[in-house]
């Protein structure tokens, strides 16, 4: 009697064309196209309500970006604990991330951060995106941090002689390390005397001034800058004077 024929295993069910596997099954799968799909078929509302529940538990798999942001603000809550601001040179790197790069990074889109992500990093550090130049909040908490010593004193002598190209919030925070300061740029003793039109130029100019700090006038249309405790729309400001200057 001729032997029975082995019976073949069951095939695995194939999945849909142009549709990953539900889950990855051997070594080399692409992980990341299945979690691409996963994430798809969340956002369509298809995705079975079970697998869902096991899937999140692994923490911000439907928004990666979310879960990388959340990263990088875990190590920026670290520093600033330590250090009392979030402006660390840009080459700094704290338990293998690169920290000194990532708030840079979001200042580059400053104005585009949703509100939530915004007041995260100003609760770590009012300043952490001054409207100066980085390299001066730098050396500011350089100053602040090595007390009364003689660098410590030559750049404020420095900035004391430079006072009436200074933010007025900048005075402030020299006033806060001992430099006494005559006059703040965004106001004169006769500013009330001026008319109306005058005194709001002058608010302009002094937001220019503070932005051009930066290294430009490129800004947003949508920017507003906070002088003296006032905001001014710094952007339209400028946008309706090149269109008045090219008239």
């Amino acid at each position: 009697m001729a032997p029975r024929p082995r019976s073949s295993p069951p095939l695995s069910p194939q999945p849909p064309p142009g549709r990953p596997p539900d889950l990855p099954a051997a070594a080399g799968y692409p992980l990341g196209r299945w979690l691409s799909w996963q994430r798809h078929l969340h956002y369509l509302g298809t995705l079975d309500p079970a697998r869902a529940q096991v899937l999140e538990r692994l923490g911000g798999l439907w928004d990666p970006r979310q879960q990388a942001f959340d990263r990088g603000l875990a190590h920026a809550a670290a520093y600033a604990g330590r250090h009392g601001h979030l402006v660390p040179p840009v080459e700094y790197i704290h338990d293998d991330f690169p920290l000194g790069r990532w708030p840079a990074t979001q200042r580059t889109r400053a104005d585009r951060l949703t509100s939530e992500r915004a007041t995260a990093l100003a609760a770590l550090d009012r300043w952490w995106n001054p409207p100066w130049a980085i390299t001066w909040q730098r050396a500011h908490h350089a100053a602040r941090q090595s007390g009364e010593g003689s660098q410590t004193q030559a750049w404020l002598g420095t900035q004391g002689a430079r006072a009436d190209d200074l933010h007025p919030e900048q005075h402030i925070l020299l006033t806060q390390l001992g430099l006494e300061l005559l006059d703040t740029p965004a106001s004169c003793p006769d500013d009330s005397l001026l008319p109306p039109r005058e005194r709001a130029f002058g608010r302009e100019r002094a937001a220019a001034r503070a932005f051009l700090n930066r290294g430009h006038l490129d800004v947003p249309q949508r920017h507003i800058e906070e002088i003296a405790g006032e905001d001014v729309r710094r952007g339209q400001w400028l946008s309706n004077l090149r269109r008045a200057v090219r008239a």
